[in-house]
């Protein structure tokens, strides 16, 4: 979360919000289908105008819906998955971390690429980024066949080596717009670099030399890997911490983020918000990005993750009124300007708007009158904000083991959202559900530090300051993370021993048998084979016909050659 306050002589918000008004003059009919829409809203629809008064004001990124008869427009992905096949992944996680690779092949076009690094105790190159034609397809499926695990951790030299082949993008001629890296790991880095202290100079240094815009999703698999480390690559990289308790969520994990990966529509967005006059000070600005301020008290700027189709990005300012001679009856509070590049119509946009409030003459029974008609939507990205920064504080206090100052802080904000005036709203509700599970996490040390209570934070708080779902939460979801996540389903049935093929071309348009409902045993119990209900098999048009053109299906695992060791390079 970021809150820029300049200094403190304006007070953070007052406690005045009613029922804001969209600026009238947004130029978003301006724009096409495909473009972002960018809004300011206020927390009150008037200020009086003899009062001065701090006001709330909203300014949103709503990005446009990727129909399906457009969506063989998305871009191509350049993907590298960069696997933990030490020791401790052995049987049922790595056989499963093996399907649900499988199934991502499955998931992905013959213009996407996909380059494969694993590590233990060093790291192995299996594949550089390989178009996933027919044979790229087979060739990728045989290395995650032949993956085997065993010795030690050496996540660094993993990350690194992935790093690697997304720099080397630069000198290829068919790279693609969307890279990422998807990390996961079981366990504590044993070699190389073992603290984000010591990756993170390394890792800015990467990023620095790639001119395209990356992302590193990091996936922490049960209560033995390192939270704070994993969090602290992704906050780097523009990614998502994915805590994954128990082996059913490696696959919808996964399936999540493919999801989003493949239904960006923007990228290299940058926000600028300006106060419109000198006597219309910006006290504070937050949002969950990284904000400059070029101009204290007058101009911002954020950069803007890629944003993917359906999401939206809300950051809210305070603005400062000052008493006005007159009624004025509509006075300029926000410039604000975007500027991104737009995937789909592959072109450099901007968009722009001006926020205005009213500042009528106001009895005191009409001033407290709009102070009762609250426009909800900013009401819940105050809330989601409060939420974010108590959930920070209460980490930072666990993390020194003071968990009576984190049990303060998130009872704190429990009882804000409890009695405002929205509580009842099921936004809220699910922030009060989830401050709940916070508590829980917080009971007591060995329940943080070893019960996956740290990792559950972190990635709850990443959820709400990013406004982007994991496979855990799906308040910010859209069409393609829920239908690639629900066809992933069929890749944790414990009975399976491989993912099968995607069906030819003249069968892909036929649906998908669903996935069994039944509760699933965990990693460690005893499974009888027979008991298990025999998996869904997933044809891939049900999942997401709509991100297929032209797919070319991944072969059977069965034809691949019997698993052996990873070639070394």
């Amino acid at each position: 979360l970021t809150s820029v306050k300049p200094d403190r002589s304006w007070s953070s918000c007052l406690c005045v919000r009613t029922m804001g008004v969209t600026d009238p003059n947004n130029n978003n009919d301006e724009v096409g289908p495909s473009s972002i829409k960018l809004l300011g809203t206020t927390l009150v629809s008037a200020v009086p105008h003899s009062s001065p008064q701090d006001l709330n004001v909203m300014v949103s990124l709503k990005a446009p819906v990727l129909e399906e008869d457009k969506v063989s427009t998305r871009a191509p992905i350049d993907l590298v998955a960069v696997i933990d096949r030490s020791g401790s992944m052995s049987g049922e996680r790595i056989r499963l971390v093996k399907e649900t690779l499988l199934f991502v092949l499955s998931q992905l076009r013959p213009d996407d690429r996909l380059g494969l690094v694993s590590f233990a105790s060093s790291p192995n190159m299996d594949m550089t980024l390989t178009e996933l034609t027919p044979g790229g397809k087979a060739q990728a499926t045989k290395i995650v066949n032949s993956m085997q695990a065993s010795g030690g951790t050496n996540l660094s030299g993993g990350l690194f080596m992935g790093l690697d082949q997304v720099k080397d993008r630069q000198f290829s001629r068919n790279k693609n717009g969307v890279v990422s890296i998807l990390l996961l790991t079981d366990g504590q880095a044993t070699d190389g670099i073992k603290s984000i202290a010591g990756i993170k100079p390394v890792l800015d240094g990467y990023i620095k030399d790639i001119p395209d815009p990356l992302s590193i999703y990091t996936f922490g698999f049960g209560h033995g890997h390192d939270p704070t480390l994993l969090r602290g690559i992704s906050d780097a990289a523009n990614g998502m911490f994915y805590f994954i308790q128990n082996k059913d969520e490696i696959a919808p994990a996964f399936g999540d983020c493919l999801g989003g990966l493949l239904s960006v529509v923007a990228q290299n967005i940058v926000l600028t918000i300006t106060s419109a006059k000198d006597d219309t000070p910006i006290s504070e600005v937050r949002s969950g990005f990284n904000t400059t301020v070029v101009k204290p008290h007058h101009e911002y700027t954020m950069k803007i993750p890629d944003l993917y189709s359906e999401e939206g990005r809300d950051i809210v300012c305070v603005v400062g009124l000052p008493a006005t001679p007159g009624p004025i009856e509509l006075s300029e509070v926000l410039k604000c300007s975007l500027t991104y590049t737009n995937v789909i119509t592959k072109s450099a946009s901007t968009t722009t708007t001006v926020v205005h409030i009213a500042r009528p003459s106001m009895t005191p029974e009409q001033e407290e009158e709009v102070k009762r008609q609250q426009n909800v939507e900013v009401l819940h990205q105050i809330h989601r904000l409060d939420v974010v920064q108590a959930m920070k504080e209460a980490s930072e206090a666990g993390d020194k083991n003071d968990f009576v100052q984190s049990k303060a802080v998130l009872s704190k904000v429990a009882k804000s959202l409890e009695t405002s005036p929205a509580a009842s709203d099921a936004y809220v509700q699910k922030l009060i559900g989830e401050i709940g599970h916070a508590q829980e996490a917080m009971s007591s040390s060995h329940g943080y530090m070893q019960g996956g209570g740290q990792a559950q934070m972190y990635a709850q708080s990443a959820v709400h300051a990013k406004q982007r779902s994991n496979h855990s939460s799906s308040l910010y979801s859209n069409k393609a993370k829920r239908s690639i996540k629900e066809a992933s389903a069929s890749v944790s049935a414990p009975s399976r021993v491989r993912v099968p093929s995607a069906p030819s071309s003249s069968s892909s348009s036929s649906s998908s048998s669903s996935s069994s409902s039944s509760t699933l045993p965990s990693m460690y119990d005893t499974v009888d084979p027979a008991a298990v209900p025999p998996p869904a098999v997933h044809t891939g048009s049900r999942l997401m016909g709509i991100f297929k053109k032209n797919p070319t299906p991944a072969p059977s695992p069965s034809s691949a050659p019997p698993p052996g060791p990873p070639s070394s390079k």
